[in-house]
């Protein structure tokens, strides 16, 4: 885990303990652990990940001309996390593991390459995957062989697509819309003109 969890956000995970009905111990200066993973038999895994607590620092600058971040070279950084090291080798370790059929990943933000180049600059959304470069590769090579589905969701909209390490699929992306939530009509545009440019779009 963590050793550096803020008293805010201390204070935030135990709030969110002490009112939803989970199983976990209540949280620490590590932070909460909320990462797990449930077997359902020889026919899959479900691996419920934690993509908010111990993730690098957001980096790169926003864009004026469009409602993204410019995609900047700390991206690349190898030492950037978005589940933290401990996190990312548990699964890695699991799923090389694994027996099961299907390994069903569970998380809060788009894995797929969302990306936009506008006028000779790649605009990405860094609270997404697309802000995690280097893990997203470590996570479809870990997904690579398996019979894998990625749920996902945070962006009030829904979409189907494959992920893919060169040409190869390693899994299918399914990003489930929030129930009450609109998806802003910029943002909307962003998205849409994303989807052109995916190869299954």
């Amino acid at each position: 885990g963590s050793s550096d969890v803020c008293s805010s956000d201390l204070a935030a995970y135990a709030a969110w303990w002490e009112h939803h009905p989970v199983r976990t111990p209540p949280p620490d200066a590590d932070g909460i652990k909320i990462h797990r993973r449930i077997g359902l038999g020889s026919v899959a895994t479900l691996w419920l990940l934690d993509g908010r607590q111990f993730r690098s620092v957001q980096v790169c600058d926003r864009l004026d001309t469009l409602p993204a971040i410019d995609r900047c070279d700390d991206i690349d950084d190898p030492t950037r996390t978005m589940l933290g090291p401990e996190q990312e080798q548990w699964l890695e370790a699991g799923l090389e593991a694994e027996t099961s059929t299907w390994q069903l990943i569970a998380q809060q933000t788009v894995v797929a390459d969302f990306s936009i180049e506008f006028g000779g600059t790649t605009g990405i959304n860094n609270d997404q995957w697309d802000g995690y470069s280097p893990a997203r590769d470590r996570l479809l090579a870990a997904l690579s062989g398996k019979s894998a589905v990625v749920l996902s969701g945070d962006i009030h909209a829904a979409a189907v697509t494959r992920l893919r390490v060169a040409d190869n699929v390693v899994a299918n992306e399914i990003v489930t819309p929030s129930i009450s939530s609109k998806l802003d009509p910029l943002l909307a545009l962003r998205l849409a003109r994303t989807v052109g440019t995916q190869p299954d779009g």
